[in-house]
C-alpha cells in the first residue's frame, strides 16, 4: 500500500451542460472549464485548496483550440503552476490522466492536480446556422501536445472510408455477432436491451443531453429520426458528439485532504487502474471480436484493487458504440441481464459523447455515487481511437493495495509486450484472388440508405485486405439482415483507383 500521506484522493468534482437557448451567452470550452474548475474547488468544502494546485491537465479539445489551454486555464483561475499537460486525441484520456495524476501525487511530483475538459460542438454549429457572432477568443493551433499523437488508421484504411469511428466500429460488431452465432435480429435485440437501460439512466440525469427513456424498438429500428449510420448501427446506437459539456476533477494526497478538513466519505480513491494499447493497426489484430487491451487492463486494475469482478457494484462502460460495452462485459463475464448499472451517466448516445472528455463526466458521477453509497465500488472503462487505447479505473473509499509506481508500472509494461507480440503481418493492399469475409459494414448516406459495403477479408496466407463489395447500390438494402461473415469472395484490384473489389462466390 502507498505511504498513507501520499495516497492520491479525488476531493472535488464538477460537471456543466450548456443547454441551448435563443438568448444564451455561449461559453467557449476554456470558459466552460474555468466554470467547472471553480465549482470543483468549491466542491472540496475548503476553497483554500486553490493554493495547492500546481499542475493542470487538459483533455484534448476537438471543437476549439487554444495556443496553451492548460496555461490559459491556470491564468483564468489565478493560480501558478509548475507542470501542465495537454493530452493527445482519444476518449481514453480522462481515465488515463487520472491514472497519471495518481502516480504523480504518489511520487510527490505534485501537491494537487486539476484535470479539466470541455466541448461546445452543438453551440458552435447552432450559432453558425443562425448567423450569430460568437464572443470567443481567437482560435489558435496548440503550441504543443504533451505526448505522441499518431493517426488512428493508415492511408490504406482511410481509402475505404474508415476514418470515421462510426464506419470502423461496425466491423468489430459484425465479427462479434458472428462469433456469438446470433442472427441480425437477435443481436440487435441484445444491443437494444443494454441501450434501453442507458436511456433510462440518462432520462434521470440532469446533465444528460438527451433526457428521454427510449425503448428497445426506438433504439434499434431505423426511422427518419433514427436512420442507419453504418450497419448494424442506427443513430441512437452511436455517440452523440453534438453537445456542449464540461467537467473537472481535483486530486491531492490524503495528508492535504485531512489537513484541509475534508471529511472521510467526501474524498474518493482510485483503488485500481491500468492503461494499455491494443495493436495499433486494427487490421493486424488477431481477431475483431475481442480487445486484447481490455482483456489485460481489467484484470490488472482488479489486481491492484484486490477485488473480484463480482465485488464491483457499478460500472460505466465506455459506450461510443455497443461493441465497446460488449467487449468489456465479456472480459468480466457479465450479461445484459446483470442487475448492476452498466452506465452511471446514460452513455455516450444519450448522456452525450463530449469529444475526448466523456469519461471525466463518468468519473465525476462515480465520485458522487460513492459519496452517497459508501460501500460502492465503481469500474470505469475508457476507449480511444478504434478500440485502440484503453484505460480502466476502479473507484471506492479504499486506497489501492499496490502502489501506482514501480510494481504497477512493470506489470503494465509486461502486459503491453504480450499484446504487441500478437501482431499479425501487415495487410496486403493490392490483392487478387479468393478470400473470406471476416468482418464488414454497409455505410449509409445521410438519408440512412445503404451506400457502400466495406469488407475485411482474410487471405490464404493469414493476413488481411480490404475490399468494396461489387453490388449495385440499390441492391445493398437486400443485405441488411444477411450474414456475410464467413462467405467466400473473389477479389480483383483496380490500380487506377487503388481499390480492391469483391464478388461473393459462396452463399
Amino acid at each position: 500500500m502507498p505511504h498513507p500521506k501520499k495516497i492520491p484522493v479525488i476531493v472535488g468534482v464538477s460537471q456543466f451542460t450548456q443547454f441551448w437557448q435563443e438568448d444564451i451567452t455561449l461559453l467557449h470550452p476554456l470558459a466552460m472549464m474555468q466554470r467547472t474548475a471553480e465549482q470543483a474547488i468549491q466542491d472540496t468544502g475548503n476553497p483554500s485548496i486553490r493554493s495547492l494546485i500546481d499542475t493542470v491537465y487538459v483533455v484534448n479539445i476537438l471543437s476549439y483550440s487554444y495556443a496553451d489551454a492548460p496555461q490559459a486555464l491556470a491564468e483564468a483561475l489565478q493560480i501558478e503552476i509548475k507542470n501542465k499537460f495537454y493530452s493527445a486525441v482519444g476518449g481514453n484520456n480522462p481515465q488515463y490522466l487520472v491514472n497519471k495524476a495518481c502516480l504523480a501525487i504518489e511520487k510527490g511530483e505534485a501537491e494537487a492536480i486539476l484535470i479539466a475538459g470541455a466541448e461546445c460542438m452543438y453551440g458552435m454549429k447552432k450559432a453558425l446556422q443562425k448567423g450569430m457572432k460568437l464572443d470567443f477568443p481567437k482560435m489558435q493551433k496548440p503550441d504543443y501536445i504533451s505526448e505522441e499523437n499518431p493517426d488512428g488508421i493508415t492511408s490504406f484504411e482511410a481509402n475505404y472510408d474508415l476514418f470515421l469511428p462510426a464506419h470502423t466500429y461496425p466491423l468489430f460488431e459484425t465479427a462479434y455477432r458472428k462469433a456469438k452465432n446470433r442472427s441480425f435480429e437477435e443481436h440487435q435485440e441484445k444491443i437494444g436491451k443494454i441501450y434501453e437501460k442507458f436511456a433510462q439512466t440518462a432520462a434521470k440525469n440532469p446533465y444528460a443531453w438527451t433526457q428521454k427513456a427510449f425503448s428497445i424498438q426506438e433504439i434499434v429500428e431505423p426511422t427518419t429520426e433514427n436512420r442507419y449510420i453504418a450497419l448494424p448501427y442506427t443513430k441512437r446506437m452511436v455517440a452523440n458528439i453534438q453537445v456542449d459539456m464540461a467537467a473537472s476533477i481535483l486530486i491531492t494526497n490524503l495528508q492535504h485532504a485531512e489537513r484541509l478538513g475534508i471529511p472521510t466519505g467526501h474524498y474518493v480513491c482510485v483503488q485500481g487502474s491500468a492503461q494499455l494499447n491494443d495493436i495499433w493497426d486494427f487490421l493486424q489484430r488477431p481477431n475483431f471480436h475481442q480487445s486484447l487491451a481490455l482483456q489485460q487492463a481489467i484484470p490488472i486494475a482488479l489486481q491492484q484493487a484486490q477485488l473480484l469482478p463480482e465485488q464491483i457494484t457499478h460500472f460505466d462502460f465506455y459506450s461510443c458504440f455497443p461493441i465497446a460495452v460488449e467487449m468489456a462485459m465479456d472480459v468480466l463475464q457479465i450479461s445484459e441481464n446483470d442487475a448492476r448499472p452498466l452506465s452511471l451517466t446514460g452513455g455516450l448516445s444519450f448522456f452525450g459523447g463530449a469529444g475526448n472528455n466523456y469519461s471525466l463526466h463518468a468519473i465525476a458521477e462515480a465520485v458522487q455515487t460513492i459519496r452517497h453509497q459508501p460501500d460502492a465500488k465503481v469500474m470505469i472503462t475508457s476507449v480511444g481511437w478504434y478500440m485502440t487505447k484503453i484505460a480502466v479505473g476502479i473507484y471506492s473509499l479504499l486506497p489501492p493495495q499496490t502502489p501506482f509506481k514501480e510494481q504497477q508500472e512493470i506489470i503494465l509494461k509486461n502486459a503491453q509486450m504480450q499484446i504487441n507480440q500478437q501482431t499479425l503481418p501487415e495487410p496486403t493492399q493490392a490483392y487478387a484472388g479468393e478470400a473470406e469475409i471476416e468482418a464488414y459494414t454497409i455505410i449509409c448516406n445521410p438519408q440512412g440508405e445503404p451506400n457502400k459495403a466495406v469488407l475485411v477479408c482474410k487471405l490464404p496466407q493469414g493476413n488481411r485486405t480490404l475490399a468494396l463489395l461489387e453490388q449495385p447500390t440499390n441492391e445493398l438494402k437486400n443485405l441488411i439482415t444477411k450474414e456475410l461473415v464467413g462467405l467466400k469472395v473473389q477479389i480483383t484490384h483496380q490500380n487506377e483507383k487503388r481499390t480492391n473489389y469483391a464478388k461473393i462466390i459462396s452463399t
